[in-house]
């Protein structure tokens, strides 16, 4: 924009919004592009390494015409030989309805004093905590122990237990939440006969505790990230999390996981912890930056420089 003073005949140049607008495009904003790396880090690097070592469970299987039974009929169901073998990869479940599950196997002897959890996944799909098959697994007696769901897929192994046994019971449920269209899954008297799911994975694993704890303290601090405003500082210095409590320059999140899956030992738990407690302890609106005035510069818009975030 320019503006002419008539009297002396000078013109001035302003910056106008178009200006104005081109200067912020120029900024380097690579934000998106961190917090899209955290997302991948957290699917590619740390989901992945958090079970060490892992060890087969035999599989067998009883398929439930019509309704759910109750546990007390599956185990009726085992002891009159009606469980057969089923392999890994093998189709099961028409929709809605249910199959149980044996599962046994040993703990290596060189486990003893790991968290040992038996893993399954009955074929989830991916696309969220459920609404999908599920499970709820019994231990050999038909006491009911937890759920199995997309998100929560695990059941603990007491420590000690050298043969596991368990039985679960799976439902396959078709996902019919695909923008609320009418479906032919809803219903058992319309929906097709064909298997839902494939069993993917039935294994005995050592859990990570040390990967376990990040998983959640980085889940924690993305999701609080996300919900802060833009303009918000805090926001920024999650994503930009020190590295440690005595490092000096800031440093994504992702570069901190990166280092520490692929350092040969893993930090203490106090030690670990330092980032997100240093992180989520500031008050809304605290400033995150310290400003040196550096005199004598050449350039006018150099004078104030923000030199060492903090």
């Amino acid at each position: 924009m320019v503006s002419v003073d008539h009297a002396t005949n000078r013109r001035t140049v302003r910056p106008g919004p178009e200006s104005r607008l081109r200067e912020d495009t120029l900024v380097h904003d690579d934000r998106a592009l961190i917090e899209e790396r955290l997302s991948r880090a957290l699917r590619q690097r740390i989901r992945p390494a958090l079970y060490v070592r892992t060890a087969p469970l035999q599989v067998r299987a009883w398929h439930v015409d019509g309704e759910p039974v109750p546990a007390s009929d599956a185990l009726a169901a085992h002891a009159d030989g009606k469980y057969e073998s089923f392999e890994i990869g093998q189709p099961w479940g028409s929709p809605w309805s249910t199959t149980w599950f044996e599962l046994t196997g040993q703990v290596p002897a060189d486990w003893a004093g790991e968290r040992v959890e038996v893993v399954m996944d009955l074929g989830f799909d991916g696309e969220g905590p459920g609404f999908q098959a599920e499970g709820m697994a019994y231990d050999a007696d038909g006491v009911p122990i937890k759920g199995i769901a997309p998100l929560n897929a695990y059941v603990p192994v007491a420590e000690g237990v050298e043969n596991v046994h368990l039985f679960i019971e799976a439902a396959a449920n078709p996902s019919i939440l695909h923008d609320f269209l009418p479906t032919e899954m809803g219903d058992r008297l319309t929906a097709p006969d064909a298997k839902l799911y494939r069993l993917v994975k039935a294994e005995l694993a050592v859990r990570h505790e040390d990967v376990w704890q990040l998983i959640h303290d980085v889940e924690v601090l993305d999701e609080v990230m996300r919900q802060l405003p833009v303009t918000e500082p805090r926001r920024h210095l999650i994503l930009r999390a020190p590295s440690t409590a005595r490092s000096t320059r800031l440093t994504c999140m992702t570069c901190l996981v990166r280092r520490r899956l692929l350092a040969s030992s893993w930090p203490t738990r106090s030690r670990r912890r330092r980032t997100p407690a240093h992180t989520t302890s500031r008050r809304p609106g605290t400033r995150i930056s310290t400003a040196h005035g550096c005199g004598r510069c050449a350039r006018p818009s150099a004078r104030l420089l923000v030199r060492s975030p903090t």
